[in-house]
């Protein structure tokens, strides 16, 4: 849960890896979840890893999710 601008992940030479597993509830169980507005995980040099998934049984159950008009993940290398 990345929340705003104190939710920010920045690296400038390291890489950036990061795991999410939603919950396994019903409804709305997000792995990795960016929100509200200016939160934001960037790399310059580094690679970006960024993994979620969700073991909810309902409905929106999402892996990742940028729930944010200025929220955004960015890197300028190898990202994957």
């Amino acid at each position: 849960y990345i929340n705003g601008a104190s939710g920010t992940v920045l690296s400038t030479t390291g890489d950036i890896t990061i795991l999410g597993v939603g919950g396994a509830g019903t409804n709305s169980n997000y792995g990795v979840y960016l929100f509200e507005s200016g939160g934001y995980v960037t790399t310059s040099s580094g690679a970006m890893t960024i993994t979620g998934s969700s073991e909810g049984t309902g409905d929106g159950n999402v892996g990742i999710v940028i729930n944010s008009a200025s929220g955004y993940f960015s890197s300028t290398s190898n990202s994957k």
